[in-house]
């Protein structure tokens, strides 16, 4: 029942105007936040392929690892879309908390791709291993890359407006875990009593 009262809000929102950046727009936005981020705890985090591609000819195991990438890209595209609709409500927060997680999703993408195993055909000839995991580091790279600059766009944005949330704090975890030379990470601030003598 809450989240068909969630889902009425959301299109009582839309009703009345879809205006952005307001206290309706604010409500209707963390509704579509929680949705999107159960499907992306459900169904994007566990994902992953666990069989290798098999067969005995190389192009039966392209055509099988190109059907695996399309089923990471499936599921891909779905959890982005979700965080893409956030866009609509114009707020900061649902703001931050789509872009983070687009460079979460594109990192967790880049580490899906190089979890898949590698193809039977090929497990026993290390040169084609070492092209295999070459193609797959490469690939990494330009995803982690693409996350990075997510990440790092949310945290500027958070100094320049003097925003933090758990989204800017998120994203600077992020970025100091996987560019330590660059980013470190600043603690998000206790915010607990003392307790009295």
């Amino acid at each position: 029942q809450a989240k068909q009262l969630e889902k009425q809000t959301i299109e009582a929102w839309k009703k009345f105007g879809s205006t952005p950046n307001t206290k309706g727009a604010k409500l209707a936005g963390a509704y579509e936040l929680a949705t999107a981020e159960e499907y992306y705890e459900k169904n994007w985090t566990p994902f992953e392929i666990k069989t290798a591609a098999g067969g005995t000819t190389v192009k039966t195991v392209q055509a099988q690892i190109l059907a695996q990438k399309a089923s990471i890209d499936k599921i891909k595209k779905a959890v982005e879309d979700k965080y893409i609709a956030l866009d609509q409500y114009k707020v900061a927060e649902l703001t931050m908390a789509a872009k983070v997680r687009y460079g979460d999703i594109q990192y967790d993408y880049g580490q899906k791709v190089a979890n898949i195993p590698i193809p039977k055909i090929i497990q026993n000839n290390d040169a084609a291993v070492q092209a295999f995991t070459a193609k797959v580091d490469e690939d990494l790279k330009k995803y982690l890359a693409e996350a990075k600059g997510d990440w790092a766009e949310v945290v500027d944005l958070s100094k320049k407006n003097g925003l933090s949330n758990k989204w800017s704090q998120h994203a600077n975890e992020n970025l100091a875990r996987e560019f330590p030379d660059e980013y470190q990470a600043l603690r998000q601030e206790l915010v607990q009593g003392t307790d009295s003598p």
